[in-house]
C-alpha cells in the first residue's frame, strides 16, 4: 500500500536566511517566527498520522528566487521525543535527515509562489545515499530545466524541521509531502 498527500509549502513565504541554526537536544521543541518550518507529523490538523505511524518518506521539491542557476541549501531535520529520568521529563533529540545543495533551473514556479524558479539540480550533501538501502534518498536531478525532487526517509521522526541557506539565491522555499509505504 502506498499513500501520498498533496504538496504543501515548508514556509508560508520565502525565507532569506543565510545560515543554518545549530540544533541540540532540548526540553522544548524549536519553533520558527518566519512561517511554518516545523511540522509535527502526528498533529491531527495536518491529517498525516495513520494510527500510530509517522510517514516513511518525505518528497522535497525545492525552489528559489532571483534567476536561473542560483544556488542555495536546505537542511531537513527530524526530531524525536525521548523520556528521561525522571520519566515525567521529555527531551527532544534532533538529527539531520538530509542536507541538499540546490540549483534553480529556468522554470517559473509562479503558480504557487511569485518569482519562484524550480530546482533542476539537487545534490545530497548529508544524508543516506540510495546505495545505503532502505533509508536511502531517491534523487531526480535532471539539470536541464526540468523540475527535480528528492525522496528522503523520515527514520521514524515525529517532527520535521526545514532550514535554509539562500547562497546566491535571493530567497528560498520548498514544497514537501509525506509518503507512506506499507507492505
Amino acid at each position: 500500500m502506498l499513500s501520498v498527500h498533496p504538496f504543501r509549502k515548508a514556509l508560508a513565504a520565502f525565507t532569506t536566511a543565510t545560515a543554518f541554526t545549530a540544533r541540540i537536544p532540548t526540553a522544548t521543541l524549536p519553533v520558527t517566527t518566519t512561517g511554518l518550518a516545523v511540522f509535527d507529523l502526528f498533529d491531527a490538523a495536518l491529517g498525516m498520522a495513520q494510527e500510530n505511524y509517522v510517514p516513511d518518506w518525505l518528497q522535497i521539491v525545492p525552489y528559489a528566487t532571483a534567476a536561473n542557476n542560483v544556488t542555495g541549501d536546505i537542511r531537513i531535520l527530524g526530531w524525536n521525543r525521548n523520556a528521561v529520568s525522571p520519566l515525567s521529563s521529555t527531551v527532544w533529540t534532533p538529527q539531520i535527515l538530509a542536507q541538499l545543495g540546490v540549483v534553480a533551473g529556468n522554470m517559473a514556479g509562479d503558480a504557487f509562489e511569485t518569482g519562484a524558479f524550480m530546482a533542476d539540480t539537487i545534490t545530497l550533501t548529508y544524508g543516506a545515499a540510495a546505495a545505503d538501502g532502505f533509508y536511502g534518498a531517491g534523487i531526480i536531478s535532471p539539470a536541464n530545466d526540468v523540475p527535480g525532487s528528492i525522496i528522503i526517509n523520515t527514520r521514524g521522526c515525529q517532527v520535521i524541521e526545514f532550514q535554509f541557506d539562500v547562497g546566491t539565491a535571493t530567497a528560498m522555499n520548498t514544497l514537501w509531502r509525506p509518503i507512506y509505504q506499507r507492505f
